[in-house]
């Protein structure tokens, strides 16, 4: 959906749902009432200029944003985000829970903790409850973005080739396959790091990897500097992350991509690089 092309009653109305998901005991805090109310009298635009929300505005252009963001929280944690965003390479905008637990030092000692491993579960469950709440209320989702794009492109078929998909994040996982197979490839899924290079050990026939960095225990930084030293070096590697491009720039991956991304833009960079 194109921005302008969202009302301001559809803010209130995601406010309303996330609040309700995120504090199910009803007991929000003044300050995210205060930043969670939307004139809806008024255009969208307006929502945008508050004090406390978050930008982002695009490469050269200040002018014009593609990420918004408002620090809503949850129970247990303060920093989980409302969002509203651009597809990358795309004029469409959808609406995201941002977790906002992955911006550690990659390597950190917290992120080993089994105190961590817990909040990363709890709020990965909030940001799924939450979205596919918003989703059949018919607010535009990352998961309803490639939804829509598998129902126009089924007949899409590319010779196949097989493309190992690596992410924590079990939706992003399955959507992400669910694309990829629907554009003709076979998939190999791993949810973690480790199991990532197991299926590198053992699958002779990985044509590319989408692969996401922020992981716990193994990060995909890691990740790609084994596959570069192992049997397979020249296997192609795609970053698929919500990190910005200069912290990926490692000179292991063939290319990068940022979440959200679009579908066509996604599966114009595997075809890149293996057809």
């Amino acid at each position: 959906m194109k921005l302008d092309e969202i009302p301001s009653s559809m803010l209130a109305q995601a406010m309303e749902i996330y609040l309700q998901v995120a504090y199910p005991n009803g007991q929000v805090p003044p300050y995210v009432l205060e930043l969670a109310q939307v004139d809806t009298a008024k255009l969208l635009r307006a929502a945008f200029e508050r004090e406390r929300v978050e930008r982002r505005s695009l490469p050269g252009r200040p002018e014009e944003a593609d990420k918004f963001r408002w620090r809503l929280g949850n129970e247990g944690y303060p920093h989980m985000k409302l969002g509203i965003e651009r597809c990358s390479e795309a004029d469409d905008f959808v609406f995201v829970v941002d977790t906002h637990d992955r911006d550690f030092p990659l390597g950190s000692a917290v992120l080993q903790t089994p105190e961590f491993g817990e909040l990363l579960h709890r709020n990965s469950e909030l940001k799924r409850a939450i979205e596919q709440r918003w989703q059949a209320a018919g607010i535009p989702t990352f998961s309803a973005h490639l939804t829509e794009y598998l129902r126009k492109h089924a007949a899409n078929r590319p010779r196949p080739k097989t493309v190992l998909i690596v992410d924590d994040d079990e939706a992003v996982r399955e959507l992400e396959q669910t694309l990829v197979e629907d554009a003709g490839y076979l998939v190999i899924a791993a949810a973690s790091g480790a199991d990532a290079l197991a299926a590198v050990d053992h699958e002779d026939s990985i044509d590319l990897c989408l692969l996401d960095i922020m992981m716990p225990a193994m990060d995909g930084l890691e990740v790609a500097r084994t596959m570069r030293s192992g049997p397979h070096p020249r296997i192609p590697i795609i970053y698929v992350t919500a990190l910005p491009p200069d912290r990926t720039r490692d000179g292991l991956a063939d290319d990068y991509i940022g979440k959200p991304f679009d579908p066509d833009h996604l599966l114009a960079l595997i075809r890149r690089h293996i057809g």
